[in-house]
């Protein structure tokens, strides 16, 4: 059940409304000047080839999936958590967003029921329970110390993405606080058969909350014909390591660089707008 929680809406700048947690500052300070990740959009759409199907996994307030809407014919959005629903529904109805589904189960590498951690005033952090995946000691993997949750939880049903058997799909988003591998491990026929553009939040302390390192998940894409790009240092073509909380590409790491994009080898990548640099 959602607790009594007071809800409101932002008008932004940019002249959207984004309905939030009323005690979630961050996002409220964020919405209200734009576009969240606006950056990440605008470098997405120098890759994106076709504009037919965009699957929006983490879709949280529907703050993002307004603006891809406006380029897609359809997007499907997944977020299964009661309070996100409700603010998600909200910002589509006030922007009169016509062209989008929301999906109220989780997305898994197999189908099951699960809980998922509750975040209040930040719902951005949201994540589905890690009990059951390994932890790292500081010198090797080992089962995780079952502990009573502090937090609240709510149960979920997950489903994979390859179990909705979409066509046409162009672009995918995935920010699911470090379950990122997993989904990407039930949609892998979506992958194969269609070969979109995936966008993918990747933060080293989350992947291995879950029990893997970040760099698996780059090598699991890369085995399947993708290559790794950044939006302020190009094609990352070289070896990634997780060290400590940083995902280090040769030796380096980029502060502020948690979205890295995927594209197929034999995509054709268009010019990048010189604008970009603003966001560098």
């Amino acid at each position: 059940m959602i607790p009594h929680t007071e809800i409101e809406a932002i008008h932004s700048r940019n002249g959207r409304t984004y309905w939030v947690d009323a005690g979630d500052k961050l996002y409220k300070q964020r919405l209200s000047v734009g576009q969240y990740q606006r950056a990440n959009w605008l470098f997405a759409q120098q890759h994106i080839q076709k504009f037919r199907r965009c699957l929006d996994i983490g879709s949280n307030n529907a703050c993002n999936a307004i603006h891809y809407a406006e380029r897609f014919s359809h997007v499907e959005c997944w977020e299964p958590t009661q309070l996100a629903q409700r603010l998600w529904h909200l910002t589509v109805r006030d922007n009169d967003v016509k062209n989008v589904t929301l999906h109220t189960q989780a997305l898994a590498e197999t189908a099951k029921t699960t809980e998922i951690v509750i975040h209040w005033k930040n719902g951005g952090h949201n994540h589905l329970e890690n009990k059951d995946r390994r932890v790292w000691s500081g010198k090797r993997w080992r089962d995780r110390t079952s502990r009573p949750r502090q937090r609240q939880t709510q149960t979920v049903e997950c489903v994979t993405l390859d179990s909705y058997h979409f066509e046409d799909v162009d672009f995918v988003k995935i920010d699911v606080e470090g379950y990122e591998w997993f989904v990407l491990q039930g949609a892998e026929q979506t992958i194969q058969a269609h070969k979109p553009i995936i966008q993918l939040e990747i933060v080293a302390s989350q992947c291995r909350k879950f029990g893997y390192w970040a760099e698996d998940m780059i090598d699991w894409l890369r085995a399947r014909g993708y290559r790794c790009r950044s939006k302020k240092r190009g094609w990352l073509d070289g070896s990634f390591v997780s060290y400590r909380n940083q995902l280090q590409h040769e030796g380096v790491h980029q502060k502020g660089d948690m979205d890295l994009f995927f594209i197929p080898q034999d995509a054709h990548t268009q010019q990048l707008d010189p604008r970009l640099k603003l966001f560098g």
